[in-house]
């Protein structure tokens, strides 16, 4: 998969169905607009082009309360190419892009930049500034341009709601792992370079692996988890992911794993974190101690969960 990046280069002289949006979690909604996108560019013998924004848009307009997010950068590279996405262009969501036309979108990004063939969004797309741009828009450029468009339903979820990423995030923090899962039509994974930390886990008895997640991240709470990339077969392990509230409240999102049954140096590996069951929300605990037999109770919480 090609990975653009600004504003600036344009996609090698290719023709492209295009579909567009944040896609954070790539869930089934947004895998079903990929995969229509794919039928299409089979059908017209043409290259399938994902059209995304960093950061959110939401996070430009309301940077005090952006969007938790779902996936990395990596993991969402990753699923995109695993989907059959042939270029992935992430646009800079900055004052420039937020204050351009509707015209000027299609002009010069999807028409010139991108050479748009066909189109694939939702019943619900709009873009350019104040959100003005309509599937009226998009289709009276595209006799104009030489596109075609086609729009899709929404994907409901078991309880017929539409799936979307506020909805996942709602589960998420809600600790329903698996309603969260079932709508993303995959297990959560985040993978990335084990970093150091404040080996404050070693200190205590429970030495871990620790990764950056995204700031803010849905992710929060302590998990029973598998993890890849350590060489030999999947890991079991214990996962506490926030903003570690009893040690700092201030931090970077992390990930910390303490794995049940591996001893080694891990640092700089790259490996991936499936989570397997929510175990319970992250919490303030008043001294070590107390955090410390927590830590004894997750761990056999853990095991128990990846046992059965």
């Amino acid at each position: 998969m090609r990975i653009l990046r600004g504003l600036t280069p344009a996609c090698p002289p290719q023709d492209h169905v295009v579909t567009i949006g944040s896609f954070d979690g790539l869930h089934l909604g947004h895998q079903a607009l990929i995969g229509a996108a794919r039928e299409v560019a089979r059908d017209k013998g043409l290259l399938t082009a994902v059209l995304s924004f960093t950061p959110h848009p939401r996070a430009f307009f309301s940077p005090a309360d952006p969007p938790a997010q779902i996936l990395n950068q990596r993991d969402k590279c990753r699923i995109l190419q695993s989907l059959g996405v042939d270029t992935l262009w992430l646009l800079p969501f900055r004052s420039a892009l937020a204050q351009m036309s509707p015209a000027a979108f299609i002009d010069d990004i999807l028409v010139e930049r991108i050479r748009t063939k066909a189109l694939v969004v939702g019943r619900g797309f709009r873009f350019g500034a104040r959100r003005a741009g309509t599937l009226e828009t998009l289709a009276a450029s595209g006799l104009q341009h030489g596109f075609s468009l086609r729009t899709i339903e929404p994907v409901e979820g078991p309880d017929g709601q539409a799936i979307s990423s506020s909805l996942i995030r709602t589960h998420l923090q809600g600790g329903r792992l698996a309603a969260a899962q079932a709508l993303l039509g995959r297990p959560i994974e985040c993978s990335g370079h084990v970093i150091h930390g404040q080996a404050l886990g070693r200190t205590l008895g429970f030495p871990t692996i620790n990764l950056l997640l995204p700031d803010p991240s849905a992710l929060s709470g302590i998990y029973a988890v598998w993890v890849t990339g350590l060489g030999g077969e999947r890991q079991p392990g214990v996962a506490s992911i926030g903003r570690r509230p009893t040690v700092t409240n201030h931090g970077h999102p992390l990930l910390e794993v303490f794995l049940l049954d591996w001893h080694g140096d891990a640092y700089g590996k790259r490996v991936c974190v499936t989570l397997h069951e929510f175990i319970r929300p992250e919490r303030h605990f008043d001294s070590l101690e107390s955090l410390t037999q927590q830590m004894h109770h997750d761990r056999e919480a853990a095991l128990r969960s990846l046992t059965t």
